[in-house]
């Protein structure tokens, strides 16, 4: 069990701030502002204790319900764009998740919050373009030595995977705006692709045997289906959020391979051709699941957090670099049009 009195002071902070919102309760809201101002004392003194790796574990723990406290001030396309300031929390996570080392992480309260920091930690190191510790295979494999893994820990891993490939070939490109991956690299990025083909077949096959979906994508051989049922008949919201982020890992490798070029490449290949019409397709259903209520719009302007949100970040940050691309790509007569869609 998870006791430390910084720790429980967050979390009545982050409780009475969630709370406040509801309820639009003044009380509350000065309620959490002090447990959250008493909790962060007692947490920069511990903090300089923290060469115990337990100790380091339970901090960046409270660090992290530290982040969600912060969020709940902020509206979600701030979460999203990460201006919210919390991304500073997370990097702290990080970085005493990392002094704990692995094996911490693989007890119940420990391992669920480990799941949490490990999101964070993909996306701020693919926005960054820089590398993660959580990529390496003792972070992929001791956190879950008492538990199996969940299909979305399956799919997390191969986005790190994936987005090493992205940060070790950062040369190729110069803009942090723009992700790209050299041609030596092509067979890993296509391998991990081919994963991701298997990961997608398995989790329906396993996970929702009885739903049947038609597929009309036309994908090429070395890439995964991008189809799946009808958004009214999506049969959960666990299902929404998967299926939400298996389609954004699919838009980054999509992108991501599309803008390779030069004389070593063939570019008569039919997976090559095939890429910007399956973006676009992936794109579009992007945009049409967002609106689900297990989703939520990320740009609606309301404070708080929820797990929709989180969930939300990485899809909307991928989905809006995807758009911005594709106007700073056209004519500068249609660029106008495109943007106000």
């Amino acid at each position: 069990m998870l006791r430390n009195k910084a720790l429980d002071l967050s979390i009545i902070a982050l409780s009475a701030q969630r709370l406040a919102l509801n309820r639009g309760n003044a009380a509350l809201h000065i309620m959490s502002l002090t447990a959250y101002n008493n909790s962060i004392s007692l947490y920069r003194g511990t903090v300089q204790k923290s060469s115990n790796s337990g100790l380091a574990a339970m901090l960046a723990v409270i660090s992290t319900v530290y982040a969600l406290v912060d969020s709940c001030l902020n509206p979600p396309v701030d979460m999203a764009n990460f201006s919210w300031g919390s991304s500073g929390h997370f990097d702290g996570a990080l970085a005493l998740m990392r002094q704990s080392g692995p094996t911490q992480f693989s007890k119940d309260g420990f391992h669920l919050v480990f799941k949490k920091i490990r999101e964070m930690g993909f996306f701020l190191a693919l926005s960054r373009r820089q590398k993660t510790f959580l990529s390496k295979d003792e972070w992929m494999s001791s956190p879950w030595a008492a538990q199996p893994k969940t299909w979305r820990d399956k799919l997390y891993d191969l986005a790190l995977r994936f987005s090493e490939l992205v940060v070790n070939d950062g040369g190729v490109n110069e803009s942090p705006d723009c992700l790209g991956i050299s041609q030596e690299r092509i067979g890993e990025a296509l391998g991990i692709e081919a994963g991701l083909a298997r990961w997608r077949s398995l989790w329906l096959n396993e996970a929702y045997p009885h739903q049947q979906i038609s597929c009309d994508c036309q994908s090429p051989a070395a890439f995964s289906c991008i189809c799946s049922v009808l958004l009214l008949e999506f049969p959960s919201n666990d299902f929404a959020l998967l299926q939400i982020e298996c389609w954004s890992l699919q838009l980054l490798i999509s992108t991501t391979l599309s803008r390779l070029s030069g004389p070593e490449l063939d570019l008569t290949s039919s997976w090559i051709k095939m890429l910007p019409t399956r973006s676009s397709q992936i794109a579009s259903y992007m945009e049409t699941a967002s609106a689900l209520p297990a989703l939520r719009s990320t740009s609606h302007m309301t404070s708080g957090v929820t797990e929709g949100f989180c969930r939300n970040i990485f899809p909307y940050w991928i989905l809006k670099k995807y758009q911005a691309d594709a106007i700073r790509a056209s004519p500068p007569n249609l660029q106008h049009q495109i943007a106000t869609k």
